[in-house]
């Protein structure tokens, strides 16, 4: 069970998690958008999108992690 936990925690599936969380975030506020004025981002510029907000936000966590290091 303790290797599962660890799997599940470890450094790549955490940025697994993370990059997935901005695709999903992109995705819906291009749902939210589309709906409201017509934005409609293309699939492919969707995910480009979302791989931009996932290196922006490690980042920017990466930058906050050393300056409280």
């Amino acid at each position: 069970m303790n290797k599962i936990v660890e799997f599940l925690t470890s450094k790549r599936l955490q940025s697994l998690y993370w990059r997935s969380g901005c695709m999903f975030l992109v995705a819906f506020i291009n749902l939210v958008v589309e709906n409201l004025s017509g934005f409609g981002l293309s699939g492919q510029w969707l995910v480009f999108s979302g791989l931009i907000l996932g290196e922006i936000t490690k980042a920017i966590s990466n930058l906050s992690q050393q300056k409280e290091a």
